[in-house]
C-alpha cells in the first residue's frame, strides 16, 4: 500500500471521529452496561449498549468503572442529542452506581 503507519493512523482517526461527531442518541430508552478486566491487573473498561438495537449496539466505552464511568456516558449521551430522564431501563450486573440513580442525577 506504500503508507506508513501514522498516516494510517490518522486517517482511521479522521473517520471514527466522523462517525461519532454524528451519533444519534435521541432515541436510547434502553442500556446495558458491564465492565470487564483487560487482565488481572484490574485495568477494567465498561462498555455501553443499546439495548434495543441488534445491529451495531455498542453505544460507548471508557476506561474504569463504577460511577465515574456513568458520568463520562451521561455527558455522551447529551452531546449526542440523548437525555438521560429519557433511560427508563438499565441492565447491568454489580455496578451500584447505576442502581443509585447515577445517570440520571
Amino acid at each position: 500500500m506504500e503508507i506508513n503507519d501514522k498516516r494510517l493512523w490518522r486517517v482511521v482517526q479522521h473517520y471514527v471521529a466522523k462517525a461519532v461527531a454524528a451519533f444519534d442518541l435521541s432515541a436510547v430508552e434502553a442500556i446495558g452496561l458491564d465492565e470487564t478486566a483487560s487482565r488481572r491487573g484490574h485495568h477494567y473498561i465498561t462498555v455501553f449498549i443499546d439495548m434495543e438495537r441488534r445491529d451495531k449496539p455498542i453505544l460507548f466505552a471508557t476506561p474504569g468503572k463504577g460511577k465515574e464511568t456513568l458520568k463520562a456516558f451521561k455527558e455522551f449521551l447529551k452531546t449526542h442529542q440523548g437525555e438521560p430522564q429519557q433511560i427508563l431501563e438499565v441492565v447491568c450486573d454489580m455496578s451500584r452506581a447505576a442502581e443509585n440513580g447515577e445517570l440520571v442525577a
